[in-house]
């Protein structure tokens, strides 16, 4: 249970991250959200690697997936944005929040996981959930 506690701060982290873009939204645009939001993550990666002296590692695939990693998630920021600055933070974080479902289903094609019926049927709920929570 190694992984709880991270899990846990992650949550934590999360919430607060998919509810800041809602208060930026108020009085900026997302575009501007988007480069501020940038300026925040080279912070913390300076205080991680250069005051806390950890060691940056280097494999062409580990660096490549990292990339895609960054261009994928500012990506997907923006868009978290704007949807953000047009709609109601209750409806767009929990349609946002069911991102792992994309995730599983990459795992699936591409690492050759298997997912149980109780996970399938987890994901379909889900993706109801979406439908009952954004209608009016």
């Amino acid at each position: 249970m190694e992984w709880l506690l991270p899990a846990l701060g992650s949550l934590i982290f999360y919430g607060f991250w998919a509810f800041f873009p809602k208060m930026a939204s108020l009085t900026i645009n997302p575009k501007s959200f988007l480069f501020y939001n940038v300026i925040g993550s080279v912070v913390v990666n300076f205080v991680i690697f250069f005051v806390m002296k950890s060691k940056l590692q280097f494999e062409m695939k580990g660096f490549v997936f990292s990339i895609l990693t960054g261009v994928f998630g500012i990506l997907g920021t923006l868009l978290f944005a704007y949807a953000l600055g047009k709609g109601k933070a209750s409806v767009v974080i929990i349609v946002t929040a069911l991102y792992p479902i994309v995730s599983i289903i990459l795992a699936m094609v591409f690492l050759k996981e298997v997912i149980s019926i109780r996970q399938f049927i987890g994901m379909a709920l889900g993706m109801v959930a979406v439908v009952l929570i954004s209608k009016p």
